[in-house]
């Protein structure tokens, strides 16, 4: 059963490339990646939920070649388009796509850049022409919603100190309240007994 299991991942291989490497590494009417395809005897498709990654499939032997052709690819290919990479978390990535994607095109459009966000290792990288002018404008929308989320951590922190505090001085009144009940049972007049 390993054995199968083994052969099975050795013939489907899953590869990731930066997404404005994907144009180039598909072709001119998929010209580049059905030359690949053709070279080593397998398969290639673009995975539609996935649209960086690239599935290969065929025999052991033959995806082997073809995944080591495409890592040389993209190594060269890098070379070519170097970029800077930064490390982004996952909840400042809407902030610099935009609503509908306007602010990353605005950067882009700009700066004559291509930006690559990879989502699974929460890295974004820029190449192209002015890649420090829109590394700066990234920055800042870094800047801004880490400090916009600061100042909701924040005002959280302070609603639940306020909460707290409410509710202290609510048990406390409780206590007081429960205390001073018990200090005037004991003070009532204890009733007459009389003698026959």
């Amino acid at each position: 059963l390993f054995s199968l299991i083994d052969k099975a991942r050795k013939e489907c291989v899953f590869i990731d490339l930066p997404e404005s490497a994907m144009p180039a590494f598909i072709g001119k009417s998929g010209s580049h990646i059905k030359s690949l395809s053709a070279d080593h005897a397998v398969e290639i498709e673009r995975l539609k939920r996935e649209p960086t990654r690239i599935q290969i499939k065929g025999d052991e032997a033959s995806v082997k070649s073809a995944e080591e052709a495409v890592l040389a690819w993209i190594s060269d290919w890098e070379l070519q388009n170097i970029g800077i990479t930064i490390d982004v978390e996952d909840s400042v990535i809407p902030s610099i796509l935009g609503k509908g994607g306007s602010t990353i095109s605005s950067i882009t459009e700009d700066h004559g850049v291509k930006v690559d966000i990879n989502r699974k290792a929460l890295t974004l990288t820029v190449r192209g022409r002015d890649r420090d002018g829109a590394m700066n404008k990234i920055r800042c929308i870094i800047g801004e919603h880490t400090a916009k989320k600061a100042e909701v951590e924040e005002a959280q922190r302070k609603a639940d100190a306020e909460k707290a505090a409410a509710k202290a001085a609510r048990a406390a009144a409780a206590s007081a309240a429960a205390r001073s009940e018990t200090n005037h049972e004991g003070k009532k007049a204890q009733p007459e007994i009389k003698d026959e």
